[in-house]
């Protein structure tokens, strides 16, 4: 049976760490705000006293602080947990496409114009992959209609005779357009 090739997704961690970083520390504010707000609601609203043989408190005052704290800190660290999850996976839709945006940019500021960003229609720039896809191939029909030109223009001139400057001109304008490459 045929081994199945593992599939290398290159992602922007640095990306998908600040997001997560930002996820958790809304977390953690929204927890010290939620244990502040129900140790005052309760500080103020329970003012009775304890008096067991099984509990050594004296009131409930004594006894709130440390459940309060305790229920904040796992809340916190359950909700970390499933926010750094949850963010790693749905930073995907996002940082896998930016990663190849960023790959098929730089393949195109060194004249390649064989390379495409493809991505997955349910990640968040489908709709900018299209628009890649489209100016990749007007720039590749534009500068195959230049050299297309350029090679007629050389003909017609060689016709007539030629200018030497024209023709240096010409030789200029088709090493430019001989740096652009169509395939990847």
């Amino acid at each position: 049976m045929a081994e199945k090739q593992r599939r290398i997704i290159l992602i922007n961690r640095g990306f998908q760490l600040k997001l997560i970083l930002k996820f958790l520390l809304v977390n953690i504010l929204i927890m010290v705000v939620f244990g502040v707000s129900i140790y005052s609601f309760l500080n103020s609203e329970l003012d009775t006293g304890l008096r067991s043989a099984h509990v050594t408190y004296k009131n409930i005052k004594d006894m709130l602080l440390p459940i309060v704290i305790t229920l904040s800190v796992l809340s916190v660290l359950v909700s970390s947990i499933i926010i750094s999850v949850f963010v790693m996976y749905a930073s995907h839709k996002i940082a896998g496409p930016m990663y190849r945006f960023n790959s098929v940019l730089n393949d195109i500021s060194e004249r390649n114009l064989g390379t495409y960003a493809s991505v997955r229609s349910g990640d968040q720039l489908y709709g900018c992959s299209d628009s890649l896809k489209k100016l990749i191939g007007s720039i590749t029909s534009d500068v195959s209609s230049l050299d297309k030109t350029l090679a007629e223009l050389k003909g017609m001139l060689s016709k007539n005779g030629m200018d030497v400057q024209v023709t240096q001109k010409i030789d200029e304008l088709e090493r430019i357009i001989r740096q652009y490459r169509f395939k990847g």
